[in-house]
């Protein structure tokens, strides 16, 4: 017969406590807000000054919190511009749809809206500064290179299809998509004095996802 001591489960020490439990959603709360003040900060920063001459005190600074909070998120500003790249940055040149391809003044206000906004300018002249000096970051913007093509990609399929085009572009989706974030990519610098208008980016962005017989309008 199974005595009254086996009977008594003890506690595990290595399991949390109920207040332990209760505390951690706050603290994951709390952790997931500096990173994102953190990121916010860096984005500004970044823009406004560069890459080298925005400091870690300044963007702490910038989001409130503390040295400690920062280097508990991360190790180095190489590791900081990557994470502002990957969840600001990148995201927005994600963000171009079949509709707007296939709509001239849709595609213009997308591009209005990424390509002319001084921070998004700024962040991206940073984010080549950066690269210059170190080739981890350099590896890194290949990688994204290559999902922002890939996402892009079926992008110009689907406007394609609904062009429904007598004849076939002559760029493959593919070559397109490498082309058009070529494209945007060099409209996105700081001194446009020989750039196109926003219009005439449009229509180039529109020329290699439809082919010349789409771009009348």
């Amino acid at each position: 017969m199974q005595s009254q001591a086996a009977k008594i489960r003890m506690p595990n020490p290595n399991s949390p406590s109920p207040r332990d439990r209760k505390l951690a959603v706050p603290q994951r709360r709390d952790a997931r807000e500096s990173l994102e003040r953190l990121l916010t900060g860096a984005e500004a920063a970044f823009a406004e000054r560069g890459y080298h001459a925005a400091s870690i005190h300044e963007i702490c600074g910038r989001a409130k919190v503390g040295i400690g909070t920062f280097y508990a998120h991360f190790e180095d500003k190489n590791e900081l511009i990557a994470s502002v790249m990957t969840e600001r940055a990148i995201p927005l040149m994600r963000a171009i749809t079949a509709d707007e391809l296939f709509e001239p003044d849709a595609l213009v206000r997308r591009l209005r809206l990424h390509l002319d906004d001084p921070q998004a300018v700024g962040l991206w002249t940073a984010w080549r500064e950066a690269m210059s000096s170190d080739a981890t970051l350099r590896r890194l913007d290949g990688k994204l290179q290559q999902e922002l093509i890939a996402a892009l990609a079926p992008v110009v399929q689907e406007a394609r299809d609904r062009a429904g085009a007598a004849s076939a572009p002559s760029l493959e989706p593919i070559l397109a998509a490498w082309s058009i974030l070529a494209a945007l990519r060099l409209f996105l610098a700081r001194d446009r004095t020989a750039a196109p208008s926003l219009a005439d980016a449009a229509r180039v962005v529109r020329y290699l996802a439809l082919g010349p017989d789409r771009i009348a309008s």
